[in-house]
């Protein structure tokens, strides 16, 4: 008599216990992306440094530099919430609205990435703002939220 192989053993796929599945590469179309190069331009380059130092910025102190160095290199803020939100840090009021508006009209488009962070810095400037018009703004912006 011979004795019962477990279904896992090695020979139960070529007895033909084990169905075979079919192969994966011939259900779905495989297609292989390779990402571009960085750049070595170097104005891309130092834009891409700035704009890692805003991002990377703690404190209100440090957004304002970094905010202010890229701008003044001639660069433009990144259309991004994470952008925008660190630019709400300001010590300039007129570059937060600038902020808020951008925010206002990107998440017309997309939803909100870090919705606490940008609720709890809203309500700051709504409490701590100078400016009327600021305060206007971020009350605003909450309220769509």
């Amino acid at each position: 008599m011979k004795s019962a192989q477990p279904l896992s053993s090695p020979g139960a796929r070529a007895r033909g216990r084990i169905p075979v599945a079919p192969k994966l590469t011939k259900l779905f179309n495989t297609k292989i992306v390779t990402p571009r190069p960085p750049s070595t331009e170097p104005r891309v380059l130092e834009r891409e440094r700035m704009v890692a130092a805003l991002l990377a910025a703690l404190d209100r102190s440090s957004v304002t530099r970094a905010t202010e160095a890229l701008l003044a290199a001639g660069h433009e803020l990144p259309d991004t919430q994470e952008a925008h939100l660190q630019v709400l840090e300001h010590t300039d009021e007129g570059r937060v609205r600038a902020s808020l508006q951008a925010l206002d009209a990107i998440l017309a488009r997309e939803p909100a990435k870090r919705r606490p962070v940008l609720e709890q810095r809203l309500k700051r400037i709504e409490e701590l703002a100078d400016e009327p018009a600021t305060r206007e703004a971020a009350t605003a912006l909450r309220r769509k939220l």
